[in-house]
């Protein structure tokens, strides 16, 4: 079943409305007070020079226990096809490999990536990844708007546009040429080629390259996110959860690299230069 059963306490669409009512009263009453607080925007929630840490704290709080219940809308149908009729992607020149990327710590991408050939044989240490050039695309745009963003301020909207936990450390962008029949979608459906993901399992499970068991690798995906600390908002649905943005949770299409998939980095890029529009 499509994220198991949590009953609300209250409707979620009213939940969210609330929240976020809350949210915005809040800034209008530290406001009164002669508080400078900033301005909530559709781009982002602003980040750690302008917003308390435990508003952070709140906002990724609540996405993680959103993000555990399905509720009516949030399963979009817009989600990056990997076919090559699609112009929005990097594929080499014989169409047999697609150009993904993952967000690493320095010294984990020295460690498990850059010393291999193959992603992990253990289905616990699969690599999650975006479409090239997706993620590069949101966060050229973002220095675009933000053009005096701090460094922390721009891993923090990065975190929260790939609904990653605030505290945790990105230092690289690495960029690999995989095969397309290596990937797949964290999903009930994990085929990468329509722009929908299905709701339940239906009475065959899907067959995954080095994945014995779906649906078991499935469960243990959810019991990750919601029953250990700190908590994933994974929303399952095939997009990540974007938690600073109050407009729409819906981020970038993410896949998984199946376990023991050959693959080639294209580069490896710190963050900021990775963001940044090339001088001409």
């Amino acid at each position: 079943m499509k994220r198991f059963t949590v009953i609300p306490r209250v409707p979620m669409a009213l939940h969210k409305a609330w929240e976020w009512k809350q949210y915005i009263f809040g800034l209008g009453a530290l406001s009164a007070f002669g508080l400078t607080m900033p301005m909530v925007t559709a781009h982002s929630v602003s980040a750690h020079r302008l917003t308390p840490d435990y508003w952070i704290q709140d906002q990724y709080h609540y996405a993680v226990d959103d993000a555990s219940i399905l509720q009516p809308g949030e399963n979009v149908d817009t989600l990056l096809p990997i076919t090559p009729e699609n112009p929005h992607l990097i594929w080499n020149e014989d169409y047999t490999q697609i150009l993904v990327v993952t967000w690493k710590r320095q010294s984990s991408y020295e460690r498990h990536i850059r010393p291999h050939t193959l992603t992990s044989d253990q289905e616990n240490h699969v690599i999650w990844v975006t479409a090239a050039p997706e993620i590069q695309d949101f966060c050229r745009e973002y220095l675009a708007t933000h053009p005096e963003a701090t460094q922390e301020e721009l891993e923090l909207r990065l975190k929260q546009h790939l609904g990653l936990h605030y505290d945790w450390t990105y230092d690289v962008f690495v960029e690999l040429w995989v095969s397309p029949d290596q990937l797949f979608r964290p999903c009930v459906d994990p085929d990468i080629t329509d722009t929908q993901c299905n709701e339940h399992f239906g009475d065959r499970i899907p067959e995954v390259a080095n994945i014995a068991d779906y649906r078991s690798f499935y469960t243990h995906l959810y019991w990750q996110s919601f029953r250990t600390l700190p908590g994933t908002p994974w929303t399952g649905l095939g997009y990540t959860y974007d938690w600073g943005n109050p407009v729409s949770e819906v981020g970038v299409s993410e896949f998984i690299i199946a376990p023991s998939t050959p693959y080639t980095i294209h580069q490896v890029q710190p963050t900021r230069e990775y963001c940044s529009v090339p001088q001409t």
